[in-house]
């Protein structure tokens, strides 16, 4: 579980927590597809990349989840 007060870190969460973030399956499994072929997702750009052709829009995305680098979630957002 996430703690409700943060966003979710894209590059540690499982399909599960995504969807329960608000992610639509399908880009929830598009996430995690990217992570298990190319390694974490770095930026914001990399993360749009993924879901570009989805339903969910990048800021309705970036609302719920953090994209972190190293696993640790980058400086000014709270898990």
């Amino acid at each position: 579980m996430f703690e409700s007060r943060g966003r979710l870190p894209v590059n540690r969460a499982s399909r599960e927590e995504l969807i329960e973030a608000g992610v639509l399956p399908q880009v929830a499994d598009r996430i995690l597809a990217h992570r298990a072929e190319r390694g974490p997702i770095r930026d914001e750009n990399e993360l749009y990349m993924i879901v570009r052709d989805n339903d969910m829009r990048l800021d309705q995305l970036l609302g719920v989840v953090a994209v972190t680098e190293g696993g640790d979630v980058r400086q000014g957002y709270s898990t």
